[in-house]
């Protein structure tokens, strides 16, 4: 559209709604230079509005480097109005951030259309309604539409802008006009979409981490640490919360109970109990899953994995079964750390392959951590190769097992490991699906039986999950939690039986959220990453790890999942349609979602671009 529109040229601005986000959306359109009046039921509402310019304005020029003149005159194109036609008289573009009710923004949108000039254009920042739930209570349905903002949206600042059938294109082309002159990134949702794209990817990804915590999986800074330390992430699930206001999930999870979902019932009573009733609704009260303004999950020890007792570490000699992407790297960290390490494989090929990336590895180790010549000569001294699995295990102290993840081949290995082994031996699996009490039964040895989860990348995704079964001696689980330590690992203590784990639970209902967008067309995949990067800070989103992941294991996974779930055969036939049958396979073969080895997310102006 041409800039000479007029459309684009909005000039004055109506923000209906004066609560968190509504002020928050007055700002940030005052910042930029537009001229705002902020209309809210009555005065005393107002008033409280006001009080909450100079923290917010102190907000931008923390975060954004604005200054106090800026801030000066931002509040200066701030005005304020409980009368709606006064409101309303100069509008070219209203903003709706009433709550969100039906009954109210019905009764808000028939006032407002018998308010407003005929020039202006509606938009709702609905989180969880529909443009066509809405339109109908308006008498301009060519004007109107959704544009919906993330908290703290001068630092999350994306808008994601959704039509119905009947919006015209102009106006479309100037709402996100609009969006990009207040500093947004404009997220162009495709079709109408419950949850739109970014909490069609936040919703199952929180619920994840909650469910992990009301089950007794993990505690709350287990489940942070393993997100964080796993995908690189500034913040996990219940920082998140924190962020969003514990008033938003308590009211979510009751509806839920309201709706039927009796088992979300634990939840309701657990925030009730312990947080809401308490006053600890998150950053806004200072307290909720962290105290604020310093939460622990900013502390640079958060991460940092806790040092070995060396004088507990019983083992000095491992054998990593499976020469693979993660049994390569579990060797060579093991062997960085001054282990004695066997990599066993079934045939001379594997092997082979396995002595050809260490070179690579060791240049990562390099790279990311600083380590020297003189570590990766002492590393590669440390490592041994064998297709003979009775010499690989002959002084195994612990076996480390990273075979193909099928249930017959890691039966068939472990029944031969048994009979290999020294009795010492300790077992551990780096099984990412499979539980300890199902594997344990095919060895010899349930009560030395354990899995020990690596995320890809070990050497700066550095955490191990540790999950036993009942049968697991206690001092062998302790054993092998210092040993996790002394290969530079923070040990995850997974505290009941979990398919999936911390990591892997977290990360399998982000994946499928993000593969349901991009397979049912409401996004793409550069518009997927780029939402859940700006409202996450992630380094990459669910789009990018998939490449990362490989095409074939994505299919595999997504089909096993789609028997339970419906859903997901769709998505799952298109991965494979499109993707697998193309060999597009992510990374590996230079093409998945993105092109290699310069993929778009990393370029330094993917978020500020539209795709």
């Amino acid at each position: 559209m041409s800039e000479s529109n007029p459309l684009v040229n909005f000039t004055h601005i109506t923000v209906a709604g004066s609560g968190v986000l509504g002020y928050q959306i007055a700002v940030q359109a005052a910042f930029h230079g537009f001229k705002v009046v902020v209309y809210d039921i009555n005065d005393e509402v107002l008033n409280k509005a006001k009080t909450k310019f100079a923290d917010i304005a102190k907000r931008h020029q923390d975060d954004l480097g604005e200054t106090s003149e800026q801030a000066k005159q931002a509040e200066q194109n701030l005005r304020y109005s409980s009368d709606l036609s006064a409101a309303l008289k100069d509008a070219d573009l209203l903003i709706e951030a009433v709550p969100e009710d039906v009954a109210i923004k019905k009764d808000f949108y028939q006032k407002a259309s018998a308010a407003a000039p005929e020039k202006t254009v509606f938009v709702s920042n609905s989180s969880t309604m529909l443009p066509s739930d809405l339109v109908k209570f308006t008498d301009r349905p060519a004007k109107f539409l959704m544009m919906h903002f993330a908290n703290e949206i001068w630092k999350r600042n994306l808008a994601e802008i959704m039509s119905h059938a009947d919006t015209d294109p102009n106006v479309f082309d100037a709402v996100t006009a609009f969006a990009k002159q207040i500093g947004m990134v404009p997220i162009i949702v495709n079709k109408e979409t419950s949850g739109y794209v970014l909490n069609s990817l936040l919703n199952p990804w929180l619920n994840a981490g909650m469910q992990l915590y009301i089950q007794g999986i993990a505690d709350i800074q287990t489940i942070d640490k393993t997100w964080m330390l796993g995908t690189g992430s500034p913040m996990g699930p219940f920082a998140f919360y924190d962020m969003l206001g514990l008033t938003t999930p308590y009211n979510i999870y009751k509806l839920a109970v309201a709706k039927g979902k009796q088992q979300d019932q634990a939840v309701v009573d657990m925030l009730k109990k312990e947080y809401i009733e308490q006053n600890k609704l998150g950053v806004p009260t200072g307290e909720g899953f962290y105290q604020y303004p310093n939460p622990a999950f900013k502390n640079p020890d958060f991460l940092k994995p806790p040092k070995a007792d060396l004088s507990k570490v019983p083992y000095k000699n491992i054998t990593v079964a499976g020469s693979g992407v993660l049994g390569n790297q579990i060797a060579v960290q093991c062997a960085f750390h001054g282990f004695n390490v066997t990599i066993y494989d079934i045939n001379d090929d594997a092997i082979a392959k396995a002595k050809t990336r260490f070179t690579d590895l060791a240049n990562q180790h390099q790279h990311d951590l600083g380590e020297t010549d003189a570590q990766v000569a002492a590393a590669s001294k440390n490592l041994a190769y064998t297709t003979d699995l009775n010499e690989a295990l002959k002084d195994a102290d612990l076996l480390i097992e990273a075979v193909p993840e099928s249930l017959d081949i890691k039966q068939d290995f472990y029944q031969k490991a048994s009979a290999a082994a020294p009795a010492k031996t300790v077992f551990a699996s780096n099984s990412s699906t499979l539980l300890p009490s199902v594997l344990s039964t095919f060895t010899n040895r349930p009560e030395k039986f354990l899995m020990l989860h690596f995320a890809n990348h070990i050497h700066i995704r550095n955490t191990v999950e540790l999950m036993a079964a009942p049968s697991c001696d206690p001092q062998v689980y302790a054993d092998v939690i210092e040993f996790a330590k002394a290969i530079a690992m923070l040990p995850i203590a997974v505290k009941k039986e979990q398919s999936g784990y911390v990591l892997n639970s977290l990360l399998i209902p982000l994946l499928v959220a993000g593969l349901k967008l991009w397979a049912n067309g409401v996004a793409n995949a550069a518009t997927i990453d780029k939402t859940w990067m700006i409202a996450t800070g992630s380094p990459f989103g669910p789009m990018a790890i998939l490449d990362k992941n490989g095409m074939t294991t994505n299919y595999n996974i997504f089909n096993e999942l789609a028997k339970t779930d419906p859903s997901l055969q769709q998505p799952a036939e298109k991965l494979k349609a499109e993707l697998v049958d193309t060999n597009k396979l992510g990374e590996a073969t230079g093409e998945g979602f993105y092109q290699y080895p310069n993929p778009a997310y990393l370029a330094k102006d993917f978020l500020s671009l539209i795709h």
